[in-house]
């Protein structure tokens, strides 16, 4: 497909629920935006985290009634299938009035229409999928796009037999961003003492209510051996503490604090670990396990053989406490963690990604 033929047209990009389905694809968006010249779109629901993202970032975006398939039984799976066809038939209108190049997918439920939609007009999709094993939008999205991006050549063995040549592993996307982080901004931000290493604790980009009850209890076993940097989510009550600092959310600092953290706590969304894979950042993980499809398990896990991460299953405070300060007073075993972090790919996976979708729509003419 000749350049002058791209132009003209526009490129969608979907995906939504959480961070972990917007950053990524956000990377992607950056590095598209080095050799397509025409108009882009992000397609999300119409009151999803997403859009707040996109409009804080000024982006454009449009919002399209979303559901979600549970494996559970609820009636809300009956009453979010009509919103499901109803994001598929604004898409396939949409698609009618718009020509579409390509779709971009980064998953969550919000996708599915917007995929489906898409190769029924015959627009070529490409799909990525951040986690080790693919999710249930992954799953439904996959027989209709011509190139699924994976994190991990694990992933793989979870797809069925027929679609694994549609596969390639580029890692996980990283944001140009996140990349650009300096120790020295957030120690003048934060206030972080110059003597002290610092703790980052983050939930998630709503927070993790499991984790925020863990962190008082750790601040205060410590007894100011480290400085504990706490994104908490809107609806908690920051304590004050001494040697500590919470935050509802960490937006464009969070570069910055990763930057300057010596450990990481958090949950093990794939997004949250490459991100503080990008600066070795040692980490201690507890994945969520309540009402989720046990990805967050396998992530940990897989980071925990690789000898980045510690894991932890519902722990305790004290248990908590026990584990950060063996790290802090083990150094070597810190550094043993920083080194582990050799093994994964160094390659710029939303340059990759870039490269094969330009490539593909060329021959795809």
């Amino acid at each position: 497909m000749a350049k002058n033929q791209l132009e003209p047209q526009i490129g969608v990009f979907t995906g939504g629920g959480t961070g972990g389905h917007v950053y990524p694809g956000l990377a992607v968006w950056e590095k598209i935006r080095t050799w397509w010249t025409g108009p882009l779109l992000w397609v999300g629901s119409t009151d999803g985290m997403e859009k707040t993202i996109l409009g804080d970032l000024g982006l454009p975006y449009k919002g399209i009634p979303a559901g979600k398939l549970r494996r559970y039984y609820s009636f809300r799976n009956v009453t979010d299938l009509f919103r499901i066809l109803a994001g598929f038939f604004i898409m396939i209108l949409f698609f009618k009035r718009k020509k579409a190049a390509f779709v971009f997918s980064k998953g969550g439920f919000v996708s599915v229409p917007v995929v489906w939609a898409a190769r029924l007009m015959g627009i070529p999709v490409f799909s990525h999928e951040s986690d080790l094993v693919p999710g249930l939008a992954t799953r439904l999205n996959l027989p209709m796009s011509v190139r699924l991006f994976l994190s991990d050549k694990t992933v793989a063995k979870h797809l069925s037999a027929r679609y694994r040549s549609k596969a390639l592993v580029t890692g996980n996307p990283v944001r140009s961003q996140i990349k650009n982080g300096s120790a020295d901004r957030a120690r003048m931000h934060w206030h972080v003492p110059d003597n002290k290493p610092l703790i980052l604790v983050l939930g998630g980009s709503s927070g993790a209510l499991q984790i925020n009850k863990l962190i008082p209890g750790l601040v205060e076993a410590l007894g100011g051996q480290a400085f504990v940097l706490h994104q908490c989510g809107q609806r908690w009550e920051i304590p004050r503490l001494p040697n500590y600092q919470g935050v509802p959310y960490i937006g464009h600092e969070l570069a910055d604090a990763l930057a300057r953290a010596d450990l990481l706590i958090s949950r093990a969304g794939a997004g949250s670990l490459w991100e503080a894979a990008y600066y070795r950042l040692p980490m201690v993980l507890i994945p969520l396990t309540a009402g989720s499809r046990g990805d967050q398990v396998v992530n940990a896990r897989h980071w925990e053989r690789l000898g980045c991460a510690v894991v932890l299953h519902d722990p305790n405070s004290r248990e908590l406490s026990q584990t950060v300060t063996y790290l802090l007073d083990h150094p070597n075993e810190l550094n043993k963690m920083k080194q582990a972090f050799q093994k994964i790919p160094t390659e710029d996976a939303a340059e990759r990604i870039s490269r094969e979708m330009r490539a593909l729509l060329l021959n795809l003419d």
